[in-house]
């Protein structure tokens, strides 16, 4: 029963935490109800096997597609706001925070509206890695009949070249890339200048028959207006997803399920409206919930119990992945881990969501079977979003929405514990895909500080990595030792070098040294001979000349003990010459003497006497 108590709980809430009242249309479903409203009674009875076999016509966390237009209700507001600015502009770019509808919106409201018009043509791409590989598969799938790889030449007018390809008459190309920010987060600058180039490019030129439709994250339009080339093309084409008012909820809860024969308690209706006024971005939870609330109906009415069963707005979305990640025996909970995290990218602003090759999932040592059980498991749970790549056609796999890595508190708690890790692993997936489209040349690999990071990779709190990331990882080191290696053997046969150059050295010094010594022997045999000969000339004249004997024999004596000794020759010549030249004088008596200080007087004796020595 619906209480009023719910509807002043609300106005609290409101009041309170966000200083609003409740909207127009929220009181007026209030008074309604109270009121006993007969508008709001569902006025024909169900029929049982309508309700009971109806298949769910919610989407989960899954966003709606250009197939969905009749499950799709709510956002005609939103619809007819972008619907007006692409007949009046070149470029619009649908932007809100990340749950506000804005995919939704396009792919089954606006685009179901653009093919009703015969003149219209609509291609539909989402940038991922390879935003030029995405954009042939757009245009192709659009005009099928047509090859538009011949104006790809690689410049920035590629998109430009290829429009006039695709017409004819006066038709028109509307160009829808979603999840705009894609281009900041997967592809690298270069790619990225030139893909934006492009989009500048054909929304400026008049003869260009192209309208591009862009949906964009609320927090990354700063970025992408700062990577555009000229960031006024974006600014002045923004359409804002607003959040739905109260009768738009309403419509969104109820009319998919009145479509299939089955209705919603006013009560419920209140309560879910009520929960959505403090959550922006809380399309996908509002989605999820009544998901659920469908598959756990019991009767032809969801009811306003059921719906506190499930835990709520957010509680159904963590209950129901904690159900299916706990139901798993516990070798699939470890590669659940492993594959959950792989559907992750980490930046250092923000974590999203990353479309991933289903390929990627089978690393080296992964059991198949575990994996294939997990990825089931959480489909069925409506919490992954399994496609293909547009370029290859290899099937691909991603979290449903967003929603998921706030909402569950395991999964959540798992991004903090490998954040650092999942960032150096996402740009290793980066180098490995620009590897992989090199044709694994070496100039590609990575080393220096980059290998070393990988060196303690990867820790038990990541993931596995695959076989192209091993064989990267393992191309890279092998790079590095044979560099190292190389280095070894130069350094080895520089210290070679050095050692034959010190030996060198040292034998040059050796010889120098011995030449030096024998050259000192010779001037020593010549300096011993020289004064031999001395001494033998004054041998030779002591009768003769005996002072001259003497000068000789200390010339004799002087060359010879230059080499630290005396020759004996010359001391024999000196002693010789010296006995030679002595004047020998007697006196009587007893003499007291004593030279003059010039040693030539002897004074001396008693009576005294002078003598003249040197005589």
């Amino acid at each position: 029963v619906y209480k009023r108590q719910v509807f002043e709980d609300a106005r609290a809430l409101l009041r309170d935490q966000l200083g609003l009242d409740p909207s127009d249309d929220l009181v007026d479903l209030h008074t309604r109800i109270l009121r006993h409203d007969p508008g709001l009674i569902v006025d024909r009875t169900p029929d049982e096997q309508a309700w009971t076999s109806a298949p769910n016509p919610y989407k989960g966390l899954r966003p709606f597609g250009t197939d969905d237009e009749s499950d799709f209700f709510g956002q005609d507001e939103l619809v007819q706001r972008i619907l007006a600015a692409i007949a009046a502009r070149p470029m619009v770019a649908v932007v809100g925070p990340s749950g506000s509808g804005k995919s939704s919106a396009v792919a089954a409201g606006v685009i179901p509206q653009l093919r009703l018009d015969d003149r219209c043509v609509v291609a539909v791409m989402v940038p991922g890695p390879s935003p030029f590989h995405a954009l042939v598969a757009a245009l192709e799938r659009a005009c099928p009949d047509v090859d538009v790889s011949p104006a790809l030449r690689g410049d920035d007018l590629d998109l430009v070249r290829a429009v006039p390809l695709l017409l004819r008459g006066d038709q028109h190309l509307v160009l829808v890339v979603d999840q705009f920010e894609e281009l900041l987060q997967h592809s690298n600058a270069d790619v990225r200048k030139r893909f934006l180039n492009n989009v500048a490019e054909a929304t400026q030129d008049p003869s260009c028959a192209v309208t591009v439709v862009v949906t964009l994250r609320g927090d990354f339009l700063d970025r992408m207006v700062q990577a555009m080339p000229d960031g006024t093309l974006l600014t002045d084409a923004l359409v804002t997803a607003s959040p739905l008012t109260a009768v738009d909820l309403a419509a969104a809860a109820t009319r998919p399920a009145e479509r299939v024969g089955v209705h919603l308690e006013p009560e419920l209706v209140a309560e879910l409206v009520v929960h959505m006024s403090d959550q922006p971005g809380g399309l996908p939870l509002f989605e999820y919930a009544l998901t659920e609330l469908f598959d756990a109906r019991t009767g032809a009415i969801l009811t306003r119990a059921d719906y506190h069963r499930l835990g709520g707005l957010a509680g159904a979305l963590a209950r129901r992945a904690e159900q299916t990640y706990c139901a798993l025996e516990p070798a699939q909970q470890h590669m659940c881990r492993q594959v959950l995290l792989r559907l992750v990218s980490v930046s250092e602003t923000a974590t999203t969501r990353r479309r991933t090759p289903l390929g990627e999932l089978d690393a080296p040592g992964v059991d198949h079977n575990d994996v294939s059980t997990s990825l089931a498991a959480f489909d069925r749970a409506r919490l992954l979003t399994f496609d293909r790549d547009p370029q290859s056609g290899a099937p691909t796999v991603e979290v449903a929405h967003e929603a998921l890595l706030v909402e569950w508190p395991r999964l959540r708690q798992w991004l903090e514990e490998s954040q650092e890790e999942l960032r150096l692993h996402r740009s290793l997936t980066d180098e490995v895909a620009e590897w992989e489209r090199s044709g694994r040349q070496l100039d590609f690999l990575i080393s220096g500080s980059r290998l070393a990071l990988f060196d303690t990779w990867p820790s038990a709190a990541t993931v596995a990595p695959t076989a192209a990331e091993c064989a990267f990882l393992d191309a890279s080191r092998a790079r590095r030792n044979a560099t190292h290696a190389a280095q070894r053997r130069t350094t080895r046969r520089l210290q070679v070098l050095v050692a034959l150059a010190a030996i060198a050295a040292l034998v040059a010094g050796g010889l120098a040294w011995v030449a030096a010594d024998r050259s000192a022997a010779t001037a020593r045999s010549e300096r011993a001979a020289h004064a031999r000969e001395l001494a033998n000339a004054a041998l030779s004249v002591i009768g003769d000349d005996p002072e001259l004997a003497t000068l000789l024999a200390l010339e004799s004596v002087d060359v010879s003990r230059s080499d630290g000794s005396v020759l004996r020759e010359a001391h024999t010549a000196l002693h010789e010459a010296v006995m030679a030249n002595r004047v020998t004088a007697a006196f009587p008596g007893q003499w007291r003497a004593r030279f003059t200080p010039d040693g030539n007087l002897l004074v001396g004796g008693r009576p005294a006497r002078v003598v003249d020595a040197s005589t």
